[in-house]
């Protein structure tokens, strides 16, 4: 059932992200690094097994590493944090009162021993412009500073939950080890290339949404909880749960495939025209793919990338207008829609020379 397959995933989980602290020395650098907590938490164990409490972080000491989570909201969350209910949710809200994604979500960092867990629907006041508008500027730092990301990859509602049953449809990859006497040849692993992609990018309904794409990206590792297994995402590699060995991470290893991961951490001002492409063709990358995504409100268009753009200034000292970078406007410049997709939006968003300006993948 879904409370064995939880802990199953959890116990895997834990091994990934161990695994991660130890070995991978990029990943290390970016979760010792200082940071500021996100204004409002959730402590996931509250004054009771069947409580959580939301914790305002600039009235209660809080430390610690947090787990954030990615989903779709659907039609309406019923529990939110309102005005008038500030008061009550800081005391302990039931979690029975939460859509099915969000109390796995609570399930799932209390099995990974985490106190704290960030939810946009819980931790923004969603009746208060002022608050939605501080907090949706730190986006990119709240998910860029959590110790972990939950995607809830499959479902498109917050009632779709993390944990699915087991597909019969799905398609494990074998381990064949030929018999070649006198010696044993090396083990040979097929597996579907699709594999990523079909799960990752095609059939989604979360990485469908524009805004996802940068928590994805700015996220230091994300598990992904696909239809028939969870999928691992950090800087330095990626992991499947039915498939044991590290799963290929660049385009010459994937064959072409468009599962590369975007990794824009380690970023540099480039010293020479070699190191100035690599990231050149990472906001390529990440403009190509963002394109393809929907956005509730189209007027989001730029401001749902921003945190991305932020990052890689940051980074590199580049300035960045309107979706391209002015260093190397003229080559910016030459995006092309895709044919007979692009089309411009009926209200004004950007200038009609930026990607922006039109709908559609660029």
């Amino acid at each position: 059932g879904p409370s064995d397959k939880a802990h199953e995933q959890a116990e895997i989980a834990l091994k990934w992200l161990r695994d991660c602290n130890e070995s991978h020395p990029q990943c290390a650098a970016l979760s010792t690094k200082d940071f500021r907590l996100p204004t409002r938490l959730i402590r996931v164990n509250g004054p009771t097994d069947s409580l959580a409490q939301v914790v305002d972080t600039r009235e209660d000491l809080t430390t610690g590493p947090y787990i954030t989570l990615s989903y779709c909201w659907g039609q309406s969350i019923t529990t939110r944090l309102l005005l008038a209910n500030l008061d009550e949710m800081k005391t302990g809200f039931p979690i029975d009162s939460l859509p099915k994604t969000l109390r796995d979500a609570i399930a799932f960092t209390r099995k990974l021993g985490i106190s704290y867990l960030w939810i946009d629907s819980l931790c923004i006041i969603q009746d208060s412009k002022t608050d939605w508008e501080a907090e949706a500027i730190r986006m990119g730092e709240v998910y860029g500073q959590s110790y972990c990301n939950l995607a809830a990859t499959n479902s498109s509602d917050s009632d779709g939950g993390l944990f699915w049953d087991e597909n019969p449809h799905s398609v494990r990859p074998i381990v064949l080890t030929p018999q070649i006497q006198p010696i044993l040849a090396e083990p040979v692993v097929l597996f579907d290339r699709n594999m990523w992609q079909m799960r990752i990018e095609t059939s989604s309904p979360l990485n469908n949404r524009g805004w996802v794409l940068q928590e994805r990206v700015l996220a230091p590792r994300t598990v992904h909880f696909t239809y028939d297994q969870i999928l691992w995402e950090c800087h330095q590699t990626r992991r499947a749960q039915y498939f044991h060995l590290r799963l290929p991470c660049d385009d010459e290893e994937w064959a072409g495939n468009k599962g590369k991961r975007i990794n824009i951490h380690n970023l540099r001002n480039p010293q020479t025209p070699d190191e100035g492409i690599s990231w050149k063709h990472q906001w390529n990358a990440i403009v190509h793919t963002y394109t393809t995504c929907r956005l509730t409100f189209p007027e989001d268009k730029l401001v749902a990338i921003g945190a991305i753009a932020a990052r890689i200034a940051a980074q590199t000292g580049d300035e960045y207008v309107a979706g391209l970078w002015r260093r190397d406007m003229p080559q910016n410049l030459a995006w092309t829609p895709m044919p007979y997709r692009g089309r411009p939006p009926p209200n004004y968003r950007s200038p009609s020379w930026s990607w922006a300006a039109i709908d559609g993948p660029v």
